[in-house]
């Protein structure tokens, strides 16, 4: 009987779901809405990388969120190609926002053999920027898949 009993106990949902039945999880995604200056960086009038992004926030929780605004770095195999910064939002209970973000790179082109590996990667269809950024309850790492013209699209 008291086997049962404990088997019981670890079969019932948690007591927090049972008392808030709609929290739900904060989730994040990331759209490239448009780039520029992806050539050589030893290339005539070679430019920096620039990205524009929407990052989107979606607040699950029954309270609301504050952040303070945080870095974003858009990479490419491990190499970073621009910075950007979120800005300060306060998210209601349940409710989304979508933030505008420009990350650029000062005055660094792309390395001559990242470009090659990404153009490869492009002719491919596996050529992936990967977008990190920082909320105030942790680090959103997304990774989605790039072309060379501006794209939309799901997270990948």
């Amino acid at each position: 009987m008291i086997n049962g009993f404990i088997i019981l106990l670890t079969m019932l949902p948690s007591m927090e779901s049972i008392a808030y039945p709609d929290n739900k999880p904060t989730t994040c995604s990331v759209e490239l809405a448009g780039f520029g200056g992806l050539q050589p960086a030893l290339s005539p009038g070679a430019t920096s990388p620039v990205f524009d992004l929407i990052v989107r926030v979606n607040n699950g929780h029954t309270f609301c969120l504050r952040h303070r605004g945080g870095d974003v770095v858009v990479s490419y195999g491990g190499v970073p190609l621009a910075r950007g910064r979120t800005p300060r939002f306060e998210l209601g209970d349940k409710e989304v926002l979508a933030l505008p973000v420009k990350a650029t790179s000062a005055g660094v082109g792309v390395p001559g053999d990242l470009f090659r590996l990404m153009t490869d990667e492009r002719r491919l269809g596996v050529a992936q920027i990967q977008v990190e950024f920082g909320l105030a309850w942790g680090v959103v790492r997304l990774r989605r898949r790039a072309g060379w013209a501006p794209a939309r699209g799901r997270v990948l």
